[in-house]
């Protein structure tokens, strides 16, 4: 029978109290596509999606190869606000330290930019980063996979996510394909006047999307 309160059968309310964050997680961004890749290392999976570029390490080195076209993976032992500017040029970003909380990993959520931090077999030298006693230099072609920590030698085909399609994930109007808009509208009926979401925006593009999702959340439950 359907809950009177919120409108929601007993097996829709039972989908939304299945579905998991990495679930949803994985729908929304970017995957390679089958199988393959010499894994080179593993580190932490701290900013979810799958990318592939060449190798910059260091700002300088990011912003020269994106202004030249090329696509990169940003590389260096830890981020600061000093390579923002080269981090948002970076299909990808690789740190050999650095948790969940840091620098690197944080800006590479608010972003939707993948990245792997604390990768702590690979040493980052001028330009190259050196791993097992291998020397990946500049411009070489690598893949990195922000949901599981695996960073790869060369380039990988990036499969197309629900939303944005290849290489892309969820971002200021993007379009959320109908059946996962679905099942978030029941969630929204299953939170409505029980919890409140609240977003940390760093610009005014993400302060507008924020308060647009707001708008959007309380027209369709007359909040």
């Amino acid at each position: 029978m359907a809950d009177a309160e919120i409108g929601l059968s007993a097996r829709q309310q039972q989908a939304v109290a299945e579905l998991s964050f990495e679930e949803l997680t994985a729908a929304l961004h970017p995957t390679f596509a089958g199988d393959g890749g010499v894994v080179l290392t593993t580190g932490l999976a701290a900013s979810p999606g799958a990318a592939s570029g060449l190798v910059a390490v260091g700002s300088e080195a990011a912003l020269d190869l994106a202004s030249a076209g090329s696509t990169v993976i940003l590389v260096a032992t830890e981020t600061t606000p000093a390579d923002v500017a080269a981090m948002g040029l970076s299909a990808g970003i690789l740190t050999a330290r650095g948790g969940l909380a840091s620098h690197a990993a944080v800006v590479a959520r608010g972003w939707g930019i993948p990245a792997v931090c604390d990768a702590r077999e690979i040493t980052v030298e001028a330009d190259c980063f050196v791993i097992n006693h291998r020397r990946i230099a500049n411009g070489t072609p690598i893949s990195i996979d922000g949901s599981t920590g695996e960073v790869m030698l060369g380039d990988r085909e990036i499969a197309e996510s629900a939303v944005g399609g290849a290489g892309a994930g969820p971002g200021p109007g993007s379009v959320l394909p109908a059946e996962i808009a679905e099942v978030l509208d029941w969630a929204d009926r299953v939170a409505a006047g029980r919890f409140v979401v609240l977003a940390n925006a760093d610009t005014a593009a993400d302060a507008g999307t924020a308060r647009a999702t707001r708008l959007s959340i309380s027209d369709r439950h007359g909040g």
